[in-house]
C-alpha cells in the first residue's frame, strides 16, 4: 500500500509542476539559456514507477 501510494503522489506532484511550468515542463533544454528541465524525466520515471509490478492495480 505504501508504494502505490507512493507512486500515486509522485505522479501528482510530477504532473502539477508540468502544469505550472507549461510548455517548459516537457523541454529537456531551454533555449535560450541551456539551462536543463528535469521534469520530463521525473514524469517518465514516476509513471514507470507506477507501472512497474502492477502495485497500482489494487483492487480497492
Amino acid at each position: 500500500m505504501a508504494k502505490a501510494y507512493g507512486t500515486r503522489l509522485a505522479n501528482d506532484l510530477v504532473r502539477e509542476a508540468i502544469q505550472i511550468h507549461g510548455a517548459v515542463g516537457f523541454a529537456r533544454r531551454v533555449a535560450e539559456s541551456g539551462e536543463s528541465v528535469r521534469l520530463e524525466e521525473m514524469y517518465r520515471d514516476a509513471k514507470i514507477l507506477e507501472i512497474f509490478k502492477g502495485a497500482n492495480e489494487l483492487q480497492q
